[in-house]
């Protein structure tokens, strides 16, 4: 029997297919002079009813068991949570798409020559579902910067609320859950070896998009790693057939169910490794 109770450690993963749309009018840049007044930016960077959507903004230092990458190359901590965005690298990049000249970051700045050089944010998202906004501020030659999208990723069909008891640390937590028999088309199974190590795809209405959940038994350096095995578990599971024997696997059947913690967060972070850093563009 199946029972997949997601528990930790848990790596969700969300991934996107796309193709690359130019001169993009949600990518804006502005030259403007400096006054005392706030910035035309200011309320591109607070967001419109984001708070409304999800509760104020918690600063992720709150919350000592959790990380916020600027990419996600860094390795993992065997006792942390670790979020990562790719609007951080969005921002970033588009400053340089803006002035139309590379970056150099010295090597005495090295969380910010990683961020500089990090490419795996494209094709995360189509160009029309985040925006981008640079502002130059010409008497002081001060940069502004910023990214953000919104993405709503609602199920095919609703789940079911989990009734029974769901431990977490010892404290019953809230969770939602599919069986055997009963809309298991809301859920795959991408990969099942055993209760502690498998992998699942939540099936969004929006089909460019999925939702993977993933226990592995072994946990992957960094959160690059295993975007990269994810990303091969699913090409091979897309490619290949399972034998009779082990097609139970790959499908609910009977008593098998998935549950799954329900998870609430708004959280905001400052990288202070990359505060006060300099850059230069060249050309």
């Amino acid at each position: 029997m199946k029972s997949l109770r997601l528990t930790m450690p848990l790596l969700a993963l969300l991934f996107v297919c796309c193709k690359q749309e130019e001169n993009n009018p949600l990518h804006s840049i502005e030259v403007i002079e400096f006054k005392e007044e706030d910035s035309s930016i200011a309320g591109f960077i607070e967001g419109q009813g984001s708070e409304s959507n999800f509760g104020p903004a918690v600063d992720v230092s709150f919350f000592k068991q959790t990380q916020f990458f600027a990419t996600p190359q860094h390795e993992l901590s065997d006792n942390k949570n670790a979020i990562y965005c790719p609007t951080l690298a969005m921002a970033w990049h588009q400053i340089e798409k803006t002035f139309n000249k590379p970056i150099v970051v010295s090597d005495s700045y090295p969380n910010l020559q990683e961020l500089n050089n990090y490419n795996g944010y494209k094709g995360s998202l189509k160009d029309s579902e985040y925006q981008t906004a640079v502002e130059i501020i010409i008497n002081t030659f001060e940069i502004k910067a910023s990214a953000k999208f919104t993405k709503l990723l609602p199920f095919s069909e609703p789940m079911e609320v989990y009734t029974s008891p769901f431990l977490f640390k010892g404290k019953n937590v809230e969770a939602f859950y599919v069986w055997g028999g009963h809309g298991e088309y809301r859920v795959n199974i991408v990969d099942y070896k055993n209760d502690n190590d498998f992998m699942v795809r939540l099936n969004p209405k929006d089909r460019n998009h999925e939702i993977l959940l993933w226990m592995p038994e072994e946990k992957p350096k960094s959160l690059q790693d295993a975007i990269e095995q994810a990303t091969k578990m699913v090409k091979v599971r897309n490619t290949f057939q399972p034998a009779a024997n082990d097609a139970w696997r790959y499908k609910f059947v009977g008593e098998d169910e998935l549950v799954i913690p329900k998870i609430y967060f708004n959280l905001k972070s400052n990288y202070p490794d990359i505060t006060n850093n300099r850059f230069t563009l060249t050309g």
